[in-house]
């Protein structure tokens, strides 16, 4: 576990880095994307903080979270999350569950 925050270069900022929970905010510009991928043990839960964040799961549009909005996507499920609207947007991920991995997608 990291004893303080860092930041990324691309706009993630890891908050806490353990062995079973990672929690990032991440900030997305209008019209940009995290890119598709899966976690094979982790689920992971989004939290919005500012803007509206748009979630989509296996190819298909699921939510559009508003600040204080969260869902649920489950471990080894492919999704991307994505920023449709002109403001940026801030959201917290909360990876829990297992030990947190990226495995790219084509969705």
């Amino acid at each position: 576990m990291t004893d303080e925050p860092h930041l990324t270069s691309d706009g993630y900022h890891v908050l806490v880095d353990a062995d079973t929970v990672r929690i990032t905010e991440i900030t997305v510009a209008p019209g940009q994307r995290v890119s598709a991928h899966a976690h094979s043990q982790a689920e992971e839960l989004c939290y919005c903080i500012t803007g509206v964040v748009t979630v989509e799961i296996q190819g298909r549009l699921q939510n559009a979270l508003p600040p204080g909005a969260c869902c649920r996507i489950p471990a080894a499920v492919p999704h991307r999350l994505l920023n449709s609207g002109p403001v940026p947007c801030k959201f917290l991920l909360v990876h829990r569950g297992g030990a947190f991995d990226f495995i790219p997608s084509n969705l």
